[in-house]
């Protein structure tokens, strides 16, 4: 979990590790220009955090200690786009006042452009929406309470100081506080991890998969025009032997191959980039937006230049073989009647084929690498979510702080809204929930049930999610209540205390005994005890490939400490077409109230699994563009080697050879080299996929159905690709064969 607060405040006072030790938490604003309120996603963060952070705001200032304390007058710093974007980029805004929740704000600072934060860090579920401004968070380090655990923090160590150094450091002040606050910190302690490996660590593995992706299709295709060249420098043979008996140099020879081999290259490399300019565009919109500034992503001068450089080195390297292959002309030999054919094939054929055979394994690797990503991603897709998704969306509110400051304010507008909405025609069921599942916002805390000895150790205590709903919520959501009844309207403040758990809370609690005969309270004990009322279907809150953790559900009319929350509408119909009567009902009973997230359950779940969707299309692209590369391989050597056999052909033909004869003689010889790159192919796509091991869902590196598929697509693709020049060599006409040289 996160810190909590006075947590923080200790660490920041007693640490020796940190030159800067800073907190943040993100926080919903609400920004009025006089078209209704727009909703700013923005951060409260204390004094430090920039400086932290080496950055400086391009005008104005940052945050000072006098800003950063409850009681002060509020201020903000906005980042580049808000004040841009919404205030015209007017110098005049320093020093000015903007209205913010109903607040005014005294603007002190404006970020630069490129300024992001906080970065997508994301401890499960989906990253946090990045800020557009950042206020004083103004941490009450007295009365703030240890079991609220709701702050990020970030440090920068001193100089020479060594993580393992501050991991030690912090973990000693953790051992203090468990000390000196047994009651709340017991069994809790710190975590640190580098912040480029919070940021990048899960996407690390899959963008290196795909860069490695891109140099197997770019290593098959230089095959490819190696493998051309060879065969066209084959057929120059008499050409370049009577170049050197005219007189020209070896090296002569060379270096026109060269840049014959550097001019297709270069050819290539423009043709890529110009491309590129488009697939990048169109690998933005259908990227996840968890990947940090993609939207930033652009082919600039530095994406030409390694074009340039990449096409150059790929047309030395594989332009080298075709040009010393014809410094070794024998020029007797070529200028003889028949040369140009007799003496190429011993010396080409085997490195051409070896060629290609690397070609059909690193095709392998590929595409059972897509296989294997493949089949992960339809098991994720078909993994019981907890809730039915179809015909149901969600959308979220926030309630102004002036008209709602009280609980029973809230609990009466949330009743009525639910109320409201519910009666609407088309509308099956409707209820409001704190965090939706496979949102990124969730709330943790500790319990211990009622009744049980004072917890000695972290194990005593009951670790559990928990978050807080109105009674429509689990109808409207299709989660089954199994066990008990569900929440209604008569659980208040002034009732017994009840809650809801989830299945994987009974597993992991209560076992075997009856969940409705069990209460909890909080570690301090003092409270009434909260009684288990009912058990519900587990939920993936998290994402769908994390196995459902326990939940306890509290009803909001008795806990209302959300001045957001998410409205969950199911539908007889498509949801989409109800969201105007329902956006209308809402503005009906405030106007103020801003209205955002709206999303179909659909789209929710589509969005939680955008990461591995985008990764398995792109290796599923790549491994289909390597596939038709080694086809292509493939059929050009046969029909080359078709070309080379001409004589042959006819002679077999005229001896008695029949059409199936030759067939099989061109296609074996095709299959042979496929067979071969398909042995060596499944060895390195086993060694190779262990890699893959974090990636995958319900799917072994060494997957039978996919080691079967793979290897029998490729071996049909390659016999159709020898089986087409096989048909043209027992066309030829045996006659005419037997007259060429």
């Amino acid at each position: 979990m996160t810190a909590a607060p006075p947590n923080f405040a200790d660490w920041r006072e007693q640490s020796d590790s940190f030159e800067e030790l800073a907190a943040f938490r993100s926080r919903t604003f609400f920004f009025d220009q006089g078209e209704g309120p727009a909703r700013i996603q923005g951060s409260s963060v204390t004094t430090g955090l920039f400086e932290a952070l080496r950055v400086t705001p391009q005008i104005g200032r940052t945050i000072t200690p006098e800003e950063d304390v409850e009681g002060a007058d509020p201020v903000v710093i906005l980042s580049y786009g808000f004040w841009s974007g919404r205030l015209g980029a007017d110098p005049a805004t320093i020093g000015s006042d903007i209205l913010l929740n109903d607040t005014s704000h005294r603007v002190i600072g404006i970020m630069s452009p490129g300024f992001e934060f906080p970065p997508p860090i994301s401890l499960e579920g989906p990253a946090p929406e990045r800020s557009e401004l950042w206020v004083p968070l103004a941490i009450n380090e007295v009365e703030g309470s240890r079991q609220s655990h709701n702050l990020q923090v970030i440090g920068r160590m001193r100089e020479g100081v060594t993580l393992e150094q501050a991991r030690s450091e912090l973990s000693v002040l953790a051992g203090r506080l468990q000390q000196q606050y047994p009651e709340s910190n017991t069994g809790w302690t710190t975590v640190i991890e580098p912040l480029d490996e919070q940021v990048f660590g899960d996407l690390k593995t899959p963008l290196l998969l795909l860069l490695a992706a891109v140099g197997f299709v770019l290593l098959i295709a230089c095959v490819n025009v190696a493998n051309l060249l060879l065969a066209r420098g084959a057929g120059r043979q008499r050409e370049l032997a009577t170049r050197a008996s005219l007189g020209a140099g070896r090296s002569r020879l060379t270096r026109q191959l060269l840049a014959e081999s550097l001019f297709l290259a270069l050819m290539g490399g423009v043709l890529g980039l110009a491309l590129a300019f488009i697939a990048v565009e169109l690998l933005i919109v259908i990227a996840p937006q968890t990947i940090p500034r993609l939207h930033e992503t652009s082919v600039d001068l530095n994406v030409a230049a390694f074009t340039l450089i990449i096409s150059l080195v790929t047309g030395v390297l594989f332009g080298l073989v075709p040009a010393l292959q014809g410094r070794k002309v024998n020029l007797s030999e070529q200028m003889r009647e028949g040369g140009s054919r007799s003496g190429v094939a011993g010396r080409t054929s085997r490195f051409r084929s070896g060629l290609i055979v690397v070609e059909i394994a690193l095709s392998l690797v590929l595409l059972f690498g897509a296989g294997l990503m493949l089949k992960s991603f339809r098991h994720l897709q078909g993994v019981d979510k907890g809730f039915e998704a179809d015909n149901a969306l969600t959308l979220r509110i926030t309630m102004p702080a002036v008209r709602y400051a009280e609980d029973p304010a809230l609990i009466a507008a949330y009743q009525e809204i639910e109320e409201q909405v519910s009666t609407l025609p088309g509308v099956v069921s409707a209820g409001f929930v704190y965090d939706i599942p496979l949102s990124a916002d969730r709330q943790g805390t500790r319990l211990t049930f009622a009744g049980a000895p004072p917890p000695q150790s972290p194990s005593d205590y009951v670790l559990t999610n928990f978050t807080i709903n109105t009674p429509g919520y689990f109808d409207a959501m299709g989660i089954e209540v199994r066990q008990g009844r569900d929440f209604t309207p008569g659980d208040r403040a002034e009732s017994e205390p009840v809650a809801i758990v989830n299945r994987a809370f009974a597993r992991s609690y209560i076992d075997s005994e009856d969940p409705l005969s069990k209460s909890f309270g909080d570690p301090g004990g003092g409270d009434t005890p909260t009684r288990i009322i009912g058990v519900v279907d587990d939920v993936r809150h998290g994402d769908l490939a994390t196995e459902a953790t326990p939940v306890v559900y509290v009803p909001y009319y008795q806990n209302a400490w959300g001045r957001s929350m998410s409205l969950v509408v199911r539908t007889s119909g498509r949801p989409t077409e109800m969201l105007g009567a329902i956006r209308q009902r809402i503005l009906a009973f405030d106007s103020a109230i801003p209205i955002y997230d709206v999303r179909t359950l659909r789209e929710v779940v589509s969005n939680s699994i955008a990461e591995p969707r985008f990764t398995a299309i792109l290796l599923g692209l790549f491994s289909v563009m390597a596939l038709l590369l080694s086809l292509i391989g493939i059929y050009s050597l046969v029909r080359y080697s078709v070309s080379q056999r001409v004589q042959e052909i006819g002679i077999r033909t005229a001896l008695g050879a029949v059409s199936s004869d030759i067939v099989g003689m061109i296609v074996w010889h095709g299959m042979k080299l496929t067979l071969v790159g398909i042995i060596l192919g499944i060895g390195a796509a086993l060694l190779l996929a262990r890699v893959l091991v974090n990636q995958l869902f319900e799917v072994s590196t060494g997957d039978p159905l996919t080691l079967v598929i793979v290897p029998l697509l490729l071996s049909v693709s390659a016999l159709a690709a020898c089986y087409l020049p096989a048909m043209r060599a027992a066309r030829v006409d045996p006659v005419r064969a037997l007259r060429e040289e």
